[in-house]
């Protein structure tokens, strides 16, 4: 992050963020970024994280930094938490020694090879949202809806239909959503198409992988 956060919430989460940091022993996030380092082409970066920060808040915190700092914004943020440590003027918080291991730390994190593979990622993952929009979430409501009589004081049978909302970004950054009511036969056809697509993808990763290994681009978070 070139520039610090703007909002009180964003502020809020990034000091939140540095202070887990800053409570991760030296030792581990060393290893952390050594194992970063070594990660060659593409690869997933939630469950890499996963794996090498012992908790999901730890994890989480130390992938918003990843991703978002940047060398030049160091001295800011070191200005930062100086003022911020003055204005709570509460020393146990974050003391001289922890506050130098926290600076160390953002060094390690942000140091050039890291931020060469940040980059690799952040370029995969612009190039699969920058044509069309990208999913975010998807889900389903499934119901049925009632046929009456004619002279609609009886349920003489009922319609089973599903209710898929796709929520998405689109290429502005600004989350929409679709919804769609389908019967069974269409919910039927749209797994069938669905399969299809996903049985030509094993084909190309498959293929291009003879050639390219690890080569299939994941989205950075």
């Amino acid at each position: 992050m070139a520039k610090l956060p703007q909002t009180e919430e964003d502020m809020q989460q990034f000091l939140g963020d540095l202070l887990i940091l800053a409570s991760i022993p030296n030792e581990s996030i060393s290893d952390f970024a050594t194992r970063l380092e070594g990660q060659k082409s593409f690869f997933q970066f939630k469950p890499f994280l996963r794996e090498h920060i012992p908790s999901a808040d730890a994890a989480d915190a130390i992938g918003r930094l990843v991703i978002n700092l940047e060398p030049e914004s160091l001295p800011a943020v070191e200005d930062m938490l100086d003022s911020w440590r003055k204005e709570l003027n509460d020393p146990q918080l974050l003391d001289d020694q922890s506050l130098e291991m926290l600076k160390q730390k953002l060094e390690t994190l942000t140091q050039p090879t890291i931020r060469s593979i940040v980059r690799r990622l952040r370029k995969a993952n612009d190039l699969m949202t920058a044509t069309g929009n990208g999913i975010t979430a998807l889900t389903f409501i499934c119901d049925a809806r009632p046929v009456y009589n004619d002279d609609r004081t009886d349920i003489n049978g009922f319609v089973p239909l599903a209710t898929m909302k796709l929520f998405y970004d689109d290429p502005n950054g600004e989350q929409e959503v679709l919804e769609l009511t389908m019967t069974p036969d269409d919910l039927d056809s749209i797994i069938e198409r669905a399969t299809n697509a996903r049985e030509k993808l094993n084909v190309m990763q498959k293929k291009f992988s003879e050639f390219l290994p690890n080569g299939t681009g994941r989205n950075v978070v």
